[in-house]
């Protein structure tokens, strides 16, 4: 996880919590934080592989 004061906005970001205007700001910060930009890219990956797992029923 990156060491970052603007990974709390990049999580809600990824959720489609912000308004526009704080998006553009997450967007922006996205395109200078190399922590950031990483943190996304395992977050993708794991959505990604999570989402063709097989489902079990209880």
């Amino acid at each position: 996880m990156p060491d970052c004061g603007q990974l709390p906005r990049t999580s809600a970001y990824i959720d489609g919590a912000l308004r526009a205007a704080e998006e553009a700001d997450a967007l922006a910060h996205l395109t200078t934080c190399a922590g950031c930009q990483a943190w996304l890219r395992d977050v993708v990956t794991v959505e990604s592989v999570l989402s063709q797992a097989p489902r079990r029923v209880p």
